[in-house]
């Protein structure tokens, strides 16, 4: 799916239809990504499961840190890109005519995409209440999440991947008991 957006991207299209988008491109980001942020989306679109919602939350998921983007000591950062990136979400979905339950989603696994990253490559900085709070949080949005999420573990740079986070992370929840959440 990232040629199309490509596509748009060398034709100028992109930011016609997509001026929020178009901001990521040549945005330079931290030591966790060794693209800039519009390269790193198209790597995660390209690595999300092929489901409208998912892919739109993939394509989505760092929309707000051109908004965001600070430089302290040195080091980029983008504090509460997820949050703003999920009003950027649901505004660029309503103008291009998407359906409310739809735009609900994809801005949920916007905000959601950074919750479980402190967790670890293992998953061994999180705890079953944490998870169960997360689970409880996301509701009917989490399969989706964990989708989104392992797409961008997998599309960061060399040493900052997290290919087994979220296959651990659904493992834990299999075992779960379910009256516990």
């Amino acid at each position: 799916p990232s040629k199309a957006f490509e596509l748009f991207r060398a034709t100028g299209i992109l930011g016609v239809i997509m001026p929020e988008m178009q901001r990521l491109v040549k945005l330079k980001q931290n030591a966790y990504h060794n693209q800039d942020a519009f390269g790193h989306s198209m790597s995660v679109l390209d690595a999300s499961s092929p489901e409208l919602v998912k892919r739109l939350g993939a394509l989505f998921h760092d929309i707000g840190k051109a908004s965001t983007r600070t430089e302290k000591d040195g080091k980029v950062q983008f504090i509460g890109h997820a949050d703003v990136g999920e009003g950027i979400a649901k505004n660029v979905m309503k103008r291009l005519k998407y359906p409310n339950d739809m735009i609900d989603r994809v801005a949920n696994i916007v905000k959601y995409h950074m919750d479980l990253k402190s967790a670890g490559p293992e998953a061994t900085n999180l705890k079953d209440s944490t998870l169960r709070k997360f689970i409880y949080r996301v509701g009917n949005n989490l399969e989706d999440i964990l989708s989104v999420i392992d797409a961008d573990n997998v599309s960061h740079a060399e040493g900052h991947s997290m290919p087994n986070q979220i296959n651990i992370i659904r493992k834990k929840i299999a075992n779960m008991d379910v009256n516990d959440i």
